[in-house]
């Protein structure tokens, strides 16, 4: 992650992260991230369990994940 303005870079932890198969947290989640991406931020996502969440992260168009695997 070199090179990166850090004033740019919005940092999700697990917490934020742990409920994303839940209806209510999934929309939050996707609405914030979205309006993270319009605003040009980088998102970096942190406590990646499993591919598929992985995978989901990346299609709403996070910069940055680490987890796990």
């Amino acid at each position: 992650m070199d090179g990166i303005d850090y004033n740019d870079l919005i940092i999700f932890d697990k917490e934020f992260i742990s409920k994303v198969e839940e209806k209510k947290s999934k929309v939050l989640i996707e609405e914030t991230i979205k309006m993270l991406k319009q605003m040009e931020k980088k998102v970096l996502i942190q406590g990646i369990e499993s591919q598929k969440v992985a995978e989901y992260f990346e299609k709403l168009g996070c910069d940055y994940m680490l987890g796990c695997e």
